[in-house]
């Protein structure tokens, strides 16, 4: 885990301050969104407990409307503010991949000539494009996501201890289990890769 953990800090301040500042958005984004679902779903059970009562005055029914838009609102709120954060982050993304790309051509041409000759173009290709992409991508992205949902699990245990602690400690054993079995699986396959992006000095085929 210490390996990820590195890599994860060495790839992050790897970026520029706009992408450390779309990574921090797209936690907070995703944490939000988890919220505002929450939300969704509290007013659903509220619409399903007054619905329950057979003898509904006028209130109960005003009560109602305003529940159905304020789950529908919800519901187009989140997806807009989903897919903003998904183009604005991709779009970003992409943005750090082409000048991560570019830094580490340029420690490439600045090697010596004996360094370079030893170079395949391959490697070139990986430290120019793959590396970056698997980088960014494909590790910080995944490493901002698991962020994300471990606040967003935080959020949802919280809420289910005030209304069903019984429910919340059941939720916290599963979500650790998951939370153990798919650390396992991921430092099991992709150790070596982690070993090698780690090198945040030049080397082309270090990604």
């Amino acid at each position: 885990m210490r390996h990820f953990l590195i890599l994860a800090r060495d790839g992050y301040f790897q970026l520029t301050n706009s992408g450390k500042r779309i990574i921090q958005t797209y936690i907070f984004v995703s944490v939000l969104l988890t919220g505002l679902d929450g939300l969704a779903l509290f007013l659903v059970s509220r619409m399903l407990l007054i619905s329950r009562n057979e003898n509904l005055n006028a209130n109960d029914v005003k009560l109602l409307s305003a529940f159905v838009l304020g789950v529908v609102f919800l519901f187009i709120g989140r997806s807009v503010l989903a897919t903003l954060v998904t183009w604005f982050s991709m779009r970003e993304f992409a943005k750090q991949e082409v000048e991560f790309g570019q830094r580490r051509l340029n420690q490439l041409y600045s090697a010596s000539l004996e360094t370079r000759l030893g170079f395949k173009l391959s490697d070139y290709f990986t430290a120019v494009d793959r590396g970056p992409k698997s980088l960014i991508q494909g590790y910080l992205l995944s490493v901002a996501t698991a962020v994300a949902e471990f606040f967003s699990g935080i959020v949802i245990l919280g809420v289910l201890a005030f209304l069903q602690p019984f429910t919340a400690i059941l939720a916290a054993i599963f979500f650790v289990s998951i939370a153990f079995f798919n650390t396992s699986y991921f430092q099991q396959h992709k150790k070596e890769r982690v070993m090698s992006c780690s090198r945040v000095e030049m080397q082309p085929m270090s990604c």
